[in-house]
């Protein structure tokens, strides 16, 4: 397997065979997480008013979120239709 060191902004290896790119990034530069913990920290950015809670309160409260959401769209549709804006 040949590998090529390919000089961006971040180091990274180009593997020749597989066209794929790995990150090589410092261990003390920032902690590794799983996919899951990144996609929890974005959904906790998303809804508003759920920082640092468990992921059962999280889940509820996303919930309760896209409800409120879909009422608020019901309610602008109802409008649109109702005084023609």
């Amino acid at each position: 397997m040949r590998r090529r060191w390919c000089s961006y902004r971040r180091k990274r290896w180009l593997c020749k065979e597989r066209r794929r790119r790995v990150m090589v990034l410092p261990m003390s530069r920032k902690t590794i997480r799983s996919p899951i913990e990144r996609k929890l920290k974005k959904l906790e950015s998303i809804v508003p008013g759920c920082k640092e809670l468990d992921v059962d309160a999280l889940f509820r409260e996303t919930l309760n979120y896209i409800l409120v959401l879909e009422f608020q769209v019901s309610v602008l549709t109802s409008l649109h239709n109702l005084y023609g804006l």
